[in-house]
């Protein structure tokens, strides 16, 4: 049996990227011995504009047969970092690298690692940041090229790390994105929309998710206002907390007369109550500007087999099987009004025609497939 210690972000963690760490940790728990290294405390609370508490306590700690997971780590303490490098039983290390301010923690971890002569792995999120940074690349750069293997979600991503990172092609490997095929909340829409206080007749477009200057938020609610203006019971549900200046967005909506179908909940969504949104939408929106990844808020958002609609940036139109009619181009706001109308005015064709997308592309990703490309990955290509 495989023994792989992973760094990462697991539940209840509140930051960074927990769904998609401690849903990959639970499937490789069944074949492999797995230790999850996580954090107590991430970031200082200055560099982090997300949820102020480390910890959500409406998260459940991952769960596995041959699964330990250890939220020990903090920012601040380099003792902690190097023990639990040297302690961890291993034969892989697994780094997860998605945040700069983590760097530290990760080479640190790396380099023991390496002194242990474990395999290394790294998963790259982000080839490119999203928020343009030389120092985000240069720190991804000088950890791949200690790694025996590197992972990215894309086929974009693939051509990106070796052009950027200077890598060589069979140090590289895809694996997309795990999502979540079980144990999701069954809320009906009636239900979810009466827990939100959302009228039972609107036809609702959903953005869930952290509120960042690519996520095209402003190109939504101008695309919105179109699409309102003939339909009086569309509603627009923005849910999740700005990492940005909230006001230029507040002044559209005020400017387009469209205030009163706006409901926002700008804020961290506790895991809790995370089910509601999706299930109370009609279409899942993701029109970003640009990206380079794959977005675990549509992993998040398709198990719900609700019609998602994405830009054809970075690895989105993967989550949509390809399907030009669930992708657009991005920033422009006309495609975006026009493939909304759709939706709203045929619901139900629409989440028919949308199921079957959501079913193959779930099984092709689920986190069972996941664990065994991974595994594929930590043996080295000259085991025997």
């Amino acid at each position: 049996m495989i023994r792989v210690a992973m760094l990462g972000s697991f539940p209840p963690q509140a930051q960074g990227i927990p769904e998609y760490c401690g849903g990959l940790v639970s499937a490789l728990s069944h074949p492999c011995q797995v230790t999850a290294i996580g954090f107590r405390q991430m970031y200082p609370a200055r560099l982090f504009p997300g949820a102020k508490t480390p910890m959500d306590p409406t998260r459940r700690t991952p769960e596995g047969p041959h699964l330990a997971v250890r939220n020990t780590l903090t920012w601040f303490n380099p003792l902690g970092w190097a023990l639990e490098a040297l302690r961890a039983p291993a034969d892989v290390f697994h780094l997860q690298w998605w945040s700069l301010p983590l760097f530290p923690v990760a080479l640190t971890m790396l380099l023991l690692m390496k002194l242990r002569r474990k395999r290394i792995v790294v998963t790259i999120h982000n080839v490119l940041p999203h928020e343009r940074s030389r120092g985000f690349v240069a720190a991804g750069r000088f950890l791949c090229r200690r790694a025996d293997c590197v992972i990215v979600h894309s086929r974009q991503n693939e051509q990106q790390i070796i052009e950027a990172y200077g890598l060589s092609p069979e140090r590289v490997v895809r694996i997309p994105m795990g999502a979540n095929t079980e144990d999701i909340p069954r809320i009906s829409r009636d239900e979810a929309r009466a827990a939100l206080g959302l009228p039972r007749d609107a036809a609702v477009v959903l953005s869930f998710g952290t509120i960042r200057p690519y996520k095209g938020i402003e190109d939504l609610i101008e695309a919105f206002a179109d699409v309102a203006r003939d339909r009086p019971h569309a509603r627009l549900l923005i849910a999740g907390k700005p990492w940005m200046d909230w006001g230029p967005c507040e002044q559209r909506i005020i400017q387009a007369g469209i205030a009163d179908k706006v409901q926002l909940c700008l804020e961290y969504i506790p895991d809790e109550r995370v089910p509601l949104f999706f299930s109370a939408a009609d279409v899942i929106t993701l029109p970003y500007t640009h990206f380079d990844a794959q977005s675990a808020v549509a992993a998040r958002a398709l198990p719900y087999r609700k019609p998602l609609l994405v830009s054809d940036v970075g690895g989105l139109p993967e989550w949509v099987g390809r399907e030009p009619r669930w992708m657009l181009p991005a920033g422009d706001r006309k495609a975006l009004a026009e493939r909304i109308a759709a939706v709203l005015d045929d619901p139900e064709g629409a989440a028919a025609a949308f199921r079957p997308i959501a079913e193959r592309v779930l099984e092709e990703n689920n986190w069972k497939r996941s664990a065994q490309r991974h595994i594929d990955a930590y043996i080295p290509p000259d085991a025997p």
